[in-house]
């Protein structure tokens, strides 16, 4: 399969999972986190599928389109690994959806970043929370729930808290 092939097979199965998720979780309080901003895409979707909830943001370099970025308010400048660590003392609300997407292209870099954030996630996500993601996380932590219709297994994982 091109690269081409295998970048929109994988946004196609972002864009259902998040779709999916703004169904699931439309009767549930809370907030939701970004992890990766990338160039925006994904926020600007988050901002349209949740348009009354508050979306945190973290990323390393921030290179977005203007329209993309998110207030300052918002929005955690640096890596993962350090910015998640406390959020629960930062972010009071309970966080009831997290995407994630750190995949690197090179299998060993994408894995060892997903083991870190199984580690993280698992303390911040609210117990009727989704995580979507682009990596597998770890199975001890949660529970992978079955993707929509339509999602490329191979590309897109949903989970739970166990």
């Amino acid at each position: 399969m091109s690269r081409l092939d295998s970048a929109i097979r994988r946004l196609k199965s972002q864009k259902i999972c998040l779709d999916f998720a703004s169904s699931e979780l439309s009767n549930i309080s809370g907030v939701i986190v970004e992890i990766g901003l990338g160039n925006g895409r994904t926020y600007d979707h988050l901002r349209e599928l949740f348009p009354k909830r508050k979306i945190y943001v973290f990323e390393r370099d921030v290179n977005a389109h203007p329209d993309c970025i998110p207030p300052d308010d918002f929005l955690f400048k640096g890596d993962f690994n350090k910015t998640l660590i406390g959020l629960k003392d930062k972010i009071v609300e309970p966080i009831i959806l997290i995407h994630f997407d750190i995949g690197s292209g090179y299998n060993s870099e994408s894995n060892e970043r997903a083991s870190s954030l199984s580690f993280l996630l698992k303390d911040i996500i609210d117990r009727k929370g989704l995580i979507i993601g682009d990596q597998s996380l770890d199975k001890s932590h949660f529970l992978e729930i079955s993707t929509p219709k339509g999602v490329d297994y191979a590309k897109y994982f949903i989970y739970k808290l166990i």
